[in-house]
């Protein structure tokens, strides 16, 4: 704390936060100025969970995923003035559910129950929501009261809606999907007729139906592939009656499902590889082929959109292990906001000890999950005393934050449970691997969506399981 700080402390709020501060008897020019801008600063800011012991559950910004950080469908108030602590279990630290349930909506109880909490309970922290780095900066302030203002103003009833490149680039679907999004919104695709615009002499018609122009709309919504394609299970996706694909993209963006947005927007890349087919390869698509390959995409998608780097690093890294246990972990999310976690154990020479899985029901992010995944590992690695660990993920932000490379500030409690973890053992290592080294742990995840939580004790054999040790070990 500040000389500054400390001296309108103890001057004007030395009983209460500066939240609750007023101007006071004969306030200064000096904190007159501060309290100008504190509105701004509370908007744009959300409390960081610890304890819950300084934050108040209904004045207070501290639900993350939720439009204005307090909870919408309140059941039973509790008492006005109530602290987050109540709804916490300080013994076990984590959610008091019953509680929870008793309280809030089902909507608001899946999102307060996503909150990660670490173990060692720290203390509640005001962030600066609009920035990465959860710091305030006078930059992201201007631009809060910029779109307040410009919310406030009247405008035309039609208009071209600017956000919408924000959206796709925001959109949870890997980088070469948005770049293709990207060049099919702007229409600057290679489609027959944009090469006939370029006064090149070519037949414009549709080279997979010759009963049509080949045009974006054409392709991506009216073509009868196209919407079999969509339409085959396992998606299940119904071409909405839209004008251009743009507008479906819009629909799909503010929808806010991650996994519709996923599958929609690979399969529109689905789609123009289809076409490349045909038209390259002479081949013939089958769509219902394409629609599984679709679904399995979107799957790949759901783990792999974690905290982004800007670092290349090789799929496959070579690291001496000695005589440390090498543990691999792994984990997906996918609909219903169920998490499905998997984990291998292996001694130095390769043998097995044991595979286990993990399923729970929490929406959290991607990046959150596999965080999530590896302090549970090193949960493990304490449970059974193993001093001396190498932990394996193919989450390359999040082992980096964990190792001190990057900060992200939303996952501070589950890496400072890692670090606390980590100080028990001997030697501990976390490293990142790439997917195709990380099979196993990644198998794993599809077993635990379907089986729930097991421990097997060795690998698991094709055929027949080994023993089962627990069929429901707890989540850390």
């Amino acid at each position: 704390m500040s000389l500054m700080e400390r001296f309108f402390k103890g001057r004007c709020y030395s009983r209460r936060s500066i939240a609750e501060a007023g101007l006071g008897f004969k306030p200064s020019y000096a904190w007159r100025s501060i309290l100008s801008s504190k509105d701004v600063v509370l908007k744009g800011s959300r409390w960081r969970i610890g304890n819950g012991e300084q934050m108040k559950i209904w004045s207070d910004n501290w639900i993350p995923s939720l439009p204005g950080f307090k909870p919408l469908n309140p059941i039973v108030p509790i008492v006005p003035g109530a602290l987050a602590s109540s709804l916490i279990d300080g013994d076990l630290g984590c959610w008091k559910l019953h509680t929870l349930k008793e309280s809030f909506g089902d909507g608001d109880v899946s999102h307060i129950a996503s909150i990660p909490l670490s173990k060692e309970l720290l203390d509640d922290k005001l962030i600066w929501n609009a920035e990465k780095n959860r710091e305030f900066s006078a930059k992201t302030s201007y631009h809060l009261l910029g779109a307040a203002r410009r919310f406030n103003m009247p405008g035309p009833s039609t208009s071209v809606d600017d956000g919408f490149w924000k959206l796709l680039w925001k959109a949870p679907i890997v980088n070469k999907v948005k770049e293709f999004l990207w060049r099919l919104v702007k229409n600057i695709l290679p489609l027959r007729s944009n090469v006939c615009k370029k006064g090149i002499v070519l037949d414009p018609s549709c080279p997979l139906c010759y009963c049509d122009a080949e045009s974006s709309s054409h392709l991506f919504l009216h073509y009868d592939f196209t919407k079999r394609m969509f339409f085959s299970p396992p998606l299940g996706v119904r071409i909405p009656d839209v004008d251009e694909v743009m507008d479906w993209l819009l629909l799909i963006f503010r929808n806010k499902d991650v996994k519709l947005c996923q599958v929609v927007c690979m399969g529109l890349w689905k789609v123009w590889k289809a076409r490349n087919s045909v038209v390259f390869d002479k081949g013939v698509p089958c769509y219902m082929l394409f629609a599984k390959d679709v679904w399995l995409s979107s799957i790949e998608e759901d783990s792999s959109m974690l905290v982004s780097t800007d670092r290349v690093v090789p799929s496959k890294v070579e690291v001496s292990c000695g005589n440390s246990w090498i543990i691999q972990t792994d984990v997906g999310c996918f609909d219903g906001g169920i998490v499905s976690l998997g984990c291998v154990i292996r001694s130095a020479n390769a043998e097995v000890l044991l595979e286990t899985t993990q399923r729970l029901t929490s929406f959290v992010t991607p990046g959150t999950a596999e965080a999530l995944g590896i302090r549970w590992g090193l949960q493990l690695a304490d449970d059974l005393k193993l001093d001396k660990v190498v932990l394996q993920s193919d989450a390359l932000g999040v082992v980096d934050y964990v190792n001190g490379v990057i900060s992200v500030p939303d996952l501070d409690p589950i890496v400072m449970d890692c670090r606390s973890l980590r100080s028990f053992l001997i030697s501990s290592t976390v490293m990142f691997i790439g997917r195709d080294v990380n099979t196993d742990a990644h198998s794993l995840v599809g077993i635990g969506k379907s089986v729930d939580s097991r421990t097997w004790l060795g690998a698991i054999p094709c055929g027949e399981k080994s023993p089962v040790i627990s069929a429901n070990l707890a989540f850390y």
